[in-house]
């Protein structure tokens, strides 16, 4: 399975650098300067405990052979992410990755319901230049089905986006299966965002 991270700022590359080391085949999709970066020296990953250079490939064109997409644009660049992906001869399944309530249905409403998968992430990493990004807390991702169209597509996906149970010495992304991604969704857009049922902090 081809993955591809469309839109690797700080989220994108963290995600991204974990899944490459869990065994995935990950593509970033960066800036320009970003993807100089990683591909002289690899992407630098600093957390509380480490820092280390992570391998991974890096471009700054969207590939047509991904089998999933993770979108990590901001939720402003959204719909213009996914008109980028329809005019690729895809039918890759898309995962949306900011915690809101409108992306959704912004790339549904492009691409189709049946392509799109929900994430519900607590993760927090700066970018700190160009090829450097730190991570900043424990990372949980939590992937649902936003649309009755799409449940297949998380269960066929889902595994293979982590292929190990990790604990949380590992520092890396834990995911699970949420049986609405919409209502975890709703929960971490209502006040307070600290009391939202996804606390990543027991990974």
């Amino acid at each position: 399975m081809e993955v591809a991270v469309y839109g690797a700022g700080a989220i994108g590359s963290l995600v991204g650098a974990r899944l490459h080391e869990a065994g995935a085949s990950v593509r970033l999709i960066g800036r320009q300067d970003h993807v100089d970066a990683i591909r002289a020296n690899g992407l630098l990953l600093k957390d509380q405990d480490e820092t280390r250079r992570v391998r991974l490939p890096a471009t700054t064109t969207l590939p047509d052979d991904a089998d999933v997409i993770l979108l990590t644009v901001k939720s402003q660049d959204v719909t213009s992410a996914c008109r980028d992906i329809a005019g690729l001869p895809s039918s890759a399944t898309v995962v949306t990755m900011q915690n809101g309530v409108r992306s959704d249905g912004e790339a549904a409403g492009i691409l189709g319901r049946d392509r799109i998968v929900g994430c519900v992430l607590n993760i927090s990493a700066t970018y700190l230049e160009p090829g450097v990004v730190e991570q900043n807390t424990s990372a949980l991702l939590q992937v649902g089905a936003p649309f009755p169209e799409s449940t297949a597509r998380v269960d066929r996906a889902r595994p293979r986006y982590h292929p190990r149970p990790l604990d949380e010495a590992d520092g890396e992304p834990e995911q699970r299966h949420h049986g609405d991604h919409r209502v975890a969704d709703w929960k971490s857009a209502a006040p307070p965002r600290a009391g939202a049922a996804i606390d990543c902090n027991d990974s």
